[in-house]
């Protein structure tokens, strides 16, 4: 193997953690460990929830997350995956969807939500349901 070799793969460490930087910067996010687990972690099942730990690693240029997560992380900030993992724009880009976005009240409503047992969801359901059709 030559010698740059692992020097490549940190450069891309390094670039990919740069333009992740930059997309939560420009996004408005706060780019901290614990505020990107938060928010990856309202989109994926439990099982597949990330840890502080992995989002600090790819905030520091010390991991590359798996696809399905960069393909999460790039919906999130609303530019390809080609783009935050390469840096490349491809002529034949997937439509980017809408902004998600979501008030960090909201974010708390959500992760609120998702705790409650199914009994307790419907409950507030009719209780949100009764509000609207009052006008409140």
């Amino acid at each position: 193997m030559p010698p740059t070799k692992p020097f490549a793969k940190e450069a891309q460490r390094q670039e990919f953690s740069r333009r992740l930087r930059d997309e939560l910067q420009r996004s408005g996010r706060e780019a901290s460990p614990s505020a990107l687990a938060r928010e990856v972690n309202l989109y994926l099942r439990p099982a597949e929830r990330v840890h502080p730990s992995s989002c600090r690693k790819w905030l520091n240029a010390e991991a590359i997350p798996t696809q399905e997560k960069l393909l999460l992380l790039a919906q999130l900030q609303q530019v390809s995956a080609a783009w935050l993992r390469f840096g490349q724009v491809s002529a034949l880009q997937e439509a980017v969807p809408p902004p998600l976005s979501l008030t960090a009240e909201e974010l708390a409503l959500l992760e609120g939500w998702r705790q409650l047992r199914a009994g307790h969801r419907r409950a507030v359901r009719l209780m949100m349901s009764q509000l609207l059709k009052s006008g409140a």
